[in-house]
This record gives C-alpha cells, structure tokens and sequence, in this order.
C-alpha cells in the first residue's frame, strides 16, 4: 500500500543543509523490501529532480537520505 501526504513533524537537515519538515511532501510506501524502496527513492530524485529525498525504513527503524545516484 501507500499514501501521499504531509507526514513529517519536526525538521530533518541533512549534510549539505536541506530542511525536510512539515511541508515537505511525503510518500509513504509499505509492503515492499528496504533495497526496493531504496531505488523507489532514487527514481523519485530522478524524475522530480530532486537532490535527495528523506527515506525512513520500517524495518529497521532507520531514517535515510536518499539521491538519485
């Protein structure tokens, strides 16, 4: 399954300083493997043009940042 909607609360910054927060649009994704969602990611940065997008793994808990390479 999956949803689309303003998900996050609080701010994430990640190395290079973009701020990822309540307006940040959110893909929620489940059901699917942490590789899988992982180039589900680097595909949305591709097509967007997005440098990186916030991925958070439900599996083991982690939050990523994810770029198009």
């Amino acid at each position: 399954g999956w949803t689309i909607r303003k998900l996050l609360s609080g701010h994430y910054t990640d190395k290079r300083g973009n701020v990822y927060g309540e307006n940040s649009v959110s893909v929620e994704i489940l059901g699917v493997s942490d590789d899988t969602l992982i180039k589900i990611a680097e595909e949305i940065c591709n097509v967007f043009q997005q440098e990186a997008v916030l991925v958070r793994l439900y599996n083991t808990n982690r939050i990523l940042f994810v770029n198009g390479n």
